[in-house]
């Protein structure tokens, strides 16, 4: 059995034994039988039984990840976060939430008046002195954490490491003193009270909050800037844990999960639209689009890394400045499936079929049911949407993130759920490790609270406490790389600079054109603004349209509108700002409309257009509420008509017409590809001139068995290479007739040439072994 068949089939004997353990465990105390009936009210299990589950089965995880390894790798060797990691993580996390729901059902217990059959409930970790025990455990945390830095650290790191030991020292002090009188020095616990209520969280819980961006901290000090951690397994460890004690002390209260994973008619639908959605992204990778371009291959040799031990840090940067967690992500997919082409797409397609589902949970709640049904399927169907779906690029991922933020941070502001909070800023931090267009948020966030506070102070007032409680998640979760790049902040700039319109390209802009540097960005930003319905797209994506075809231009035409129209309602406000930022990105950008910097603003642009068709099916049914069946046709008949266009042209028309990639791309996917029809360890002369071997890295991707080098110098005579095995000479057409010289040196061999789709690619000589 290969590997990705052992790991489906123990994650399968993990569950059926977790539900085994569910059953005997119930049997024991309800006396179950296993029968239909029983399975039936699984969905009827208490919190408790939900949480106890999910640590045995992080357990089994942890289980299975050792026994994927070589036996010698110790637990989460090489950061392999699955199943290792995870199960790790959902053992500490299950286990410590099945204490805190035991805890808590204890609590209310006790406090249950006979009089009232409802009691309000009470904060998590708030039973008496329980913030003694979370300061111990804090004071033992800083304290390992000192102690296993300070041997690995030097200069100012090391003086840190000694702050986390003085700091755990004090800290046990004082719980240590708590203990003996039974409760905390006066002035500490007012202070921890008064930070507790305004937070509305216990007193245990602002001491997690405040452990865990310390344990995030020490991640980074553990894992260091360079491409190897200096403690890996400590560095991963210590950040998830900070992560972990962050959502513990954030909550106000337990998730119901059995409410959750109850069975609604919905999910059927949602669940047959992410699976359009995956199918449309993830089939036949390597075909549509057709080339492998160099940028994605580069990529692929940057995740390979982490593949052979060369890198482990994931808190550092990979290849064009990007940070290197995306790259890791590509790695797992490569580990699994070789080092291919879908390989290296695959976790595109996964991130954008993902992002139809984080699009409807924000429609849904922001919009309601309709518009979020329509929005996903217009997502899942857009030929821009799919096409960065289908790329190994990280672009993809903002939109994810963006649709992500939304949709959890308009479940905590609207229904004031904590939870929200959490989710969005633990997206937020986590969103900064993939593209940078995520950026924006840093900006949107405050507009759109700056607006709304003109409007509704006392609204944005009273959420003060959950606005910090997400500001703080995305400090834990981004705080490593964020150390990171206050220690090399050009690294920070650097996907910005090189791209920027400022600067360079705007004066030489002005030079050419005569116009004012006013004049000239008033034309960016109107290019920018057109590339949605005007503007033909540019760079990764030249489809030779804008981003939506006629039909859904139009749509999206009418919903903007309906935006302007309504600009001070929250929701409406919210897709204004994410519309415009993605203008102000394209047109403070060279290549204007660049194709790639627009992808985090697909789901943006489908929820106006979705808002639009619904609005405008609301109107008639007001009108006409006799023909809501016709009318609901019409709508679903438009839908379907944009839909089917996007798919048509770019699974036709884009795609039959090879539009994407260029010559070179073309020339060395041709030679990649060649190459990995021969023996292992062929070596290559590769005679270039507008290219090089290694110039476009698809060629080492695909081909990593084959040794090449280029030949710069053009030949005069015959080489006198020493060729010990297999070789081939590759020549591009304008340096074909060195052939000749070749061929006289070695004769004996075989020619053959590649045609491309407009032009002739190369021609090689082939010599065999010996």
């Amino acid at each position: 059995m290969n590997q990705i068949g052992w790991i489906a089939a123990a994650i399968t004997g993990a569950i059926l034994l977790d539900v085994l353990f569910i059953w005997a465990w119930r049997r024991r105390k309800a006396d179950w039988s296993l029968s239909l009936g029983s399975i039936r009210s699984v969905r009827e299990l208490n919190r408790s039984v939900w949480l106890a589950s999910v640590a045995i089965f992080g357990a089994l995880l942890i289980l299975i990840g050792q026994l994927t390894e070589p036996p010698s790798a110790p637990l989460i060797s090489g950061l392999r976060l699955f199943p290792g990691l995870i199960g790790l993580a959902l053992f500490l996390g299950g286990g410590l939430f099945f204490l805190i729901s035991r805890q808590s059902k204890k609590a209310s217990q006790r406090t249950k008046s006979p009089r009232k059959k409802k009691v309000r409930q009470g904060k998590l970790l708030d039973t008496p002195n329980l913030e003694l025990v979370a300061i111990l455990l804090g004071a033992g945390l800083l304290l390992f954490v000192g102690r296993a830095l300070s041997p690995n650290l030097g200069g100012t790191k090391a003086l840190v490491a000694r702050v986390y030991t003085v700091l755990g020292l004090g800290l046990f002090t004082f719980s240590a003193v708590g203990v003996s009188r039974k409760q905390l020095p006066v002035r500490l616990s007012r202070g921890l009270q008064v930070a507790a209520d305004w937070l509305d969280v216990s007193k245990a819980q602002v001491i997690l909050l405040s452990i865990a961006p310390l344990l995030a901290l020490a991640g980074w000090l553990a894992a260091g800037d360079g491409r190897l951690m200096r403690q890996p397994q400590l560095a991963v460890f210590l950040w998830l844990l900070g992560i972990l004690f962050l959502v513990a002390g954030s909550l106000t209260h337990l998730p119901d999960l059995g409410q959750w994973l109850r069975p609604r008619r919905e999910w059927g639908i949602v669940a047959a639209v992410f699976l359009g959605a995956l199918l449309l992204r993830g089939i036949a990778t390597a075909e549509f689009p057709w080339l492998l371009t160099g940028d994605e291959a580069s990529g692929g040799l940057s995740a390979l890394e982490f593949v052979n031990g060369d890198r482990n840090n994931i808190f550092g940067l990979g290849w064009f400045s990007f940070p290197a967690l995306y790259f890791y992500v590509q790695s797992l997919s490569i580990r699994l499936f070789g080092q291919t082409t879908e390989a290296l797409r695959l976790t595109s397609a996964l991130a954008g079929a993902l992002t139809v589902l984080a699009l409807y949970w924000f429609l849904r709640q922001a919009f309601g049911r309709w518009v979020a049904l329509t929005g996903s399927i217009l997502l899942a169907a857009s030929h821009f949407h799919i096409h960065f779906s289908r790329i190994g690029l990280n672009n993809i991922w903002d939109g994810l993130f963006v649709a992500f933020i939304s949709g959890a941070f308009w479940w905590g502001w609207f229904k004031n759920n904590r939870l929200g909070y959490v989710l969005a800023g633990l997206g937020f931090g986590l969103a900064q490790y993939f593209y940078a267009s995520s950026r924006f948020l840093f900006l949107l966030f405050p507009i759109w609270l700056a607006l709304l506070a003109a409007r509704d102070w006392s609204g944005v007032r009273t959420r003060r406490n959950h606005l910090a409680i997400m500001a703080l998640s995305t400090l834990v979760i981004s705080l490593p790389l964020a150390m990171y790049y206050l220690g090399h902040v050009q690294e920070f700039y650097a996907p910005m600079a090189r791209v920027s319109f400022l600067g360079d390209i705007l004066r030489s802009e002005v030079a050419a054109t005569g116009k004012t540097s006013a004049e000239v960005l008033g034309s960016q930003f109107v290019t920018s603004a057109l590339a949605f319905t005007s503007a033909d797209l540019r760079v990764w994506y030249a489809p030779e349209t804008p981003m939506l075809l006629p039909l859904s231009s139009t749509i999206f035409l009418m919903g903007v509108v309906l935006l302007l129209l309504n600009f001070r309602k929250p929701a409406e406000l919210w897709l204004i700002l994410w519309l415009a930022g993605a203008i102000a990105i394209g047109a403070l950008s060279e290549s204007t409309p660049a194709a790639q910097r627009y992808v985090f603003a697909a789901p943006a642009v489908v929820a106006t257009m979705a808002l639009a068709l619904v609005r405008i099916a609301e109107w008639l049914l007001q009108s006409w509420p006799a023909a809501r069946p016709a009318i609901v046709a019409v709508v679903g008949i438009v839908v379907a008509v944009a839909c089917w266009a996007d798919l048509s042209f770019y699974f036709g028309d884009y795609s039959a017409n090879k539009r994407f990639g260029d010559l070179n791309t073309e020339t060395a996917s041709a030679v990649a590809t060649m190459l990995n029809e021969r023996e292992p360890g062929v070596e290559v002369y590769f005679f270039g001139g507008r290219m090089g071997y290694y110039t476009h890295s698809s060629i080492p991707y695909l081909a990593p068995y084959a040794n090449g080098q280029d030949v710069l110098q053009p030949l005069t005579s015959p080489p006198n290479w020493q060729l010990p095995g297999p070789t081939i000479f590759v020549f591009l057409p304008e340096r074909a007739g060195e052939m000749a010289l070749v061929r006289e040196r070695y004769p004996g061999g075989e020619v053959f040439q590649e045609a491309g789709k407009n032009a002739e690619l190369y021609s090689a000589y082939e010599l065999p072994s010996g």
